[in-house]
């Protein structure tokens, strides 16, 4: 079963995020889940509102990430 989440992100983000999906031919849902995924699988237990900020500034340097994919 999945669930469907909605993310409000700036358009300059989600701009980046469908460049590098584009670039390698998966939807921008694909590339982002991707992303989210390989995240989560860093993370242990709960995390504190620090750690969750920093965990958001480390998700936002995908932004701009050209082709490190």
């Amino acid at each position: 079963m999945s669930k469907t989440i909605t993310l409000e992100i700036p358009d300059e983000v989600f701009s980046s995020f469908q460049k590098q999906a584009e670039s390698r031919g998966e939807s921008t849902e694909k590339f982002v889940l991707e992303i989210v995924l390989k995240n989560f699988s860093k993370m242990k237990g709960n995390l504190s509102k620090q750690e969750k900020d920093q965990a958001l500034v480390e998700l936002m340097k995908f932004a701009g990430a050209g082709n490190k994919f």
